[in-house]
């Protein structure tokens, strides 16, 4: 017996609809490849090796090496010193500093006779200033600047106290961070003046 044509039009109508249904829903939605949201955001790795050189280049300390007669004070003063400058090696002597100096500005282990653990020994990193406690003469520190004047590559920086002001007693509590900001002053004026000559600084 046949079945009314209406409703197999309406059963067939229906299954039509229900497979569209079922295809639609089942569809491979398209994924927003272009979408500003969800691109990637390229840098070239070029530029990412410059720009972490350049940061690394202004957030680095100035090497320096610091030449003292009492190590206590020399380790509080290199305290001071940062964040600007680093003290790589401590030197307690005018003897200790003829036979260091040399390797030390051109980048080597200076080999020191009596080592201590002032400064981060960090030799890689050639100073660009040399700077002395007020305990150095200032004919001493003429001296070993006219001797070592051009073993470094770049020019340094050669910083000196006046003996005349050092303390008569026992130093306060807050000289040496009084002494690192006079050095800091100093070696940042020959800083912003270029740091291109080999000068005597005085604090």
């Amino acid at each position: 017996m046949l079945r009314p044509a209406s409703l197999t039009h309406h059963q067939d109508q229906g299954h039509r609809n229900e497979e569209y249904s079922y295809k639609s829903d089942h569809r491979p939605q398209p994924t927003s490849l272009f979408s500003i949201s969800n691109a990637p955001k390229y840098r070239h790795p070029q530029h990412i090796a410059y720009s972490s050189r350049n940061m690394s280049s202004f957030t680095q300390p100035m090497p320096v090496v610091a030449c003292g007669r009492i190590p206590a004070m020399g380790k509080s003063i290199s305290q001071h010193l940062l964040p600007e400058y680093e003290v790589i090696h401590f030197i307690l002597s005018y003897e200790a500093a003829e036979a260091e100096l040399p390797h030390l500005l051109v980048g080597r282990d200076p080999q020191s006779r009596n080592p201590n653990e002032i400064g981060t020994h960090n030799y890689s990193r050639t100073p660009r200033a040399v700077i002395f406690g007020r305990g150095y003469e200032p004919q001493q520190i003429e001296e070993l600047k006219k001797k070592f004047r051009d073993v470094a590559k770049e020019p340094v920086a050669w910083v000196r106290g006046n003996p005349a002001d050092l303390p008569t007693g026992a130093a306060g509590p807050d000289y040496a961070q009084k002494i690192a900001a006079d050095m800091k002053n100093v070696i940042k004026k020959w800083r912003d003046e270029g740091g291109k000559d080999e000068e005597i600084l005085v604090y």
